[in-house]
């Protein structure tokens, strides 16, 4: 059996990649050689069935594969470099996690035992060279969806005090770029009898929701929709019959070009009541400068990622919001140098 490491792509099938035609695996290899699978179909068991490939003498218990699942995030290379420790008579429970940047800038962990082993060990041929072939993720979809954002733990209960403030008390509230979905799913049980309708363009963000959602089992949050802010009309003005009175927006702003802001605005324009909110969250910049050098310290890290990223100048969001018909109401300082930003449509 031949197991292949694909990343993003499918290698299993031909095909061209841009201007370059690619053989793929199975030109070659019958069905009873190559087993060619979407990690969405992937379940313990293969990771079982992988881990007897590299270390035939030993077995993986249904828990220890479970653990492998959680701190690996699924990713190919580093269930590879698990299989190989455990091979070794190596430790790889996760005592540890790492912080490292993964899935479009959201915090996720790995153990720390396997993140050393990476770092210690050079490629190792003598076991063969793939675990997975997936078509389009690096997570399994079924056993570790859920993405973690290790902020949100420490922002959600500030900004949960000022939404059951701030907030109607009852209606539908749209979170646009919900992320990983741990706020959806924080808030919605605590801000209940509000519906709460969360949204992202990326699907991995989405299915991250679906997971926390499954968690919560709350009836007021709903399933996420697919929602670009840059482009209109939004999937939710066509789609969705329930009247949406609020809309919620965390730490988009400073992480997306200039574009999504205006889209947001002009999309809260189209969509909002007289006296609906748009409740905005993040840093900014007021009277053109930084409120912390720790501020200006991420601006220069955002632009340099992507200069059309960055801290907003706060005067700059209200003047805009104000042409689109929407009033500030109130600016709260927020923890960790963070506001706040109330708006109520006119």
């Amino acid at each position: 059996m031949l197991w292949a490491i694909a990343g993003r792509s499918n290698l299993a099938d031909s095909g061209k990649r841009g201007n370059i035609y690619f053989r793929g695996y199975k030109r070659d290899f019958s069905e009873k050689q190559l087993y060619a699978k979407s990690l969405s179909e992937f379940g313990l068991d293969l990771i079982q069935q992988y881990f007897a490939q590299v270390s035939p003498r030993q077995s993986l218990s249904e828990a220890e594969a479970d653990a492998v699942a959680q701190f690996s995030l699924g990713i190919p290379f580093v269930i590879r470099q698990a299989a190989v420790m455990w091979r070794d008579g190596k430790p790889i429970a996760p005592q540890k996690y790492a912080t490292t940047n993964l899935h479009d800038g959201v915090s996720s962990r790995i153990s720390c035992s396997v993140i050393k082993f990476i770092q210690q060990n050079p490629y190792d041929n003598s076991i063969p060279i793939s675990a997975l072939t997936m078509q389009e993720s690096t997570t399994f979809r079924q056993l570790n969806a859920k993405q973690y954002a290790p902020a949100t733990d420490r922002n959600r209960e500030p900004i949960l005090q000022v939404l059951n403030r701030v907030l109607p008390p009852e209606g539908c509230v749209l979170e646009v770029a919900s992320g990983t979905g741990q706020h959806a799913a924080y808030f919605a049980p605590k801000l209940a009898p509000r519906q709460w309708l969360p949204s992202d363009p990326n699907p991995l963000a989405r299915e991250s929701t679906l997971a926390w959602r499954s968690e919560v089992q709350a009836d007021n949050l709903l399933p996420p929709l697919q929602l670009d802010a840059s482009t209109a009309p939004w999937p939710v003005e066509r789609l969705f019959t329930q009247a949406i009175n609020s809309i919620v927006n965390i730490n988009m702003i400073h992480i997306a070009p200039w574009i999504c802001c205006q889209g947001l605005l002009a999309g809260a324009e189209r969509i909002l009541p007289a006296r609906g909110v748009l409740y905005l969250y993040g840093p900014y910049r007021r009277q053109g400068e930084h409120t912390a050098p720790s501020n200006a310290a991420f601006d220069q890290q955002l632009r340099a990622r992507n200069p059309e990223w960055g801290i907003r100048d706060l005067e700059t969001v209200v003047d805009l919001a104000s042409e689109c018909r929407l009033d500030l109401q109130e600016v709260v300082e927020m923890p960790a140098n963070n506001l706040s930003v109330i708006f109520r449509r006119r």
